[in-house]
């Protein structure tokens, strides 16, 4: 079961989204569950130049056989991009992802399951991600690009200074046709 709302606010936002209720498997217990979900997203272009994108999903997957909660999935999305010219433009991208998840339990006993000699623990955490990026393409196939993109890991919060640094890299590209 599911619905895609789509509202116009004028010619610079609108909001969209997907409402749905489904059955889906949860392949780490070897079970089924049902998952509800939630993705509201906005765009938003004050300018022709600048565009700005919101978008949250919500998911909440419980177990079918005892109807427990199995986990629950937060992850919201900011996407902002200014397109200086037709071959010039910035973009920066940033996203948590939360998850809280309860142990793996068998689905015929309701008991935690073992992996290889230890039991399964209960997960609850959060990865923000983010990516930037200024690039140049004046003419098809020649294009300049120079970005950095940032992960870490922690704990279940929205405080960037509490997580972890897993990677950042910085990448340049240069193509010349």
């Amino acid at each position: 079961l599911a619905t895609r709302p789509r509202i116009r606010i004028n010619n610079a936002a609108m909001v969209h989204g997907r409402i749905s209720f489904r059955e889906i498997p949860i392949y780490s217990e070897a079970s089924r569950g049902f998952e509800f979900l939630l993705t509201p997203e906005l765009n938003v272009r004050p300018t022709t130049s600048f565009l700005v994108n919101f978008s949250y999903t919500y998911s909440r997957l419980r177990r079918q056989h005892d109807d427990t909660r199995f986990s629950t999935t937060n992850i919201p999305s900011l996407r902002l991009q200014y397109q200086f010219s037709k071959a010039l433009y910035l973009r920066a991208i940033t996203q948590y992802y939360l998850i809280d998840q309860d142990v793996l339990r068998d689905s015929a006993s309701g008991n935690p399951l073992v992996i290889n000699g230890t039991t399964s623990e209960a997960l609850k955490e959060g990865t923000f991600e983010g990516q930037f990026l200024f690039a140049y393409e004046p003419s098809p196939g020649t294009i300049f690009y120079i970005g950095y993109s940032l992960v870490r890991q922690g704990s279940y919060t929205y405080d960037i200074s509490s997580m972890q640094p897993m990677a950042d890299g910085l990448f340049i590209k240069l193509s010349y046709l």
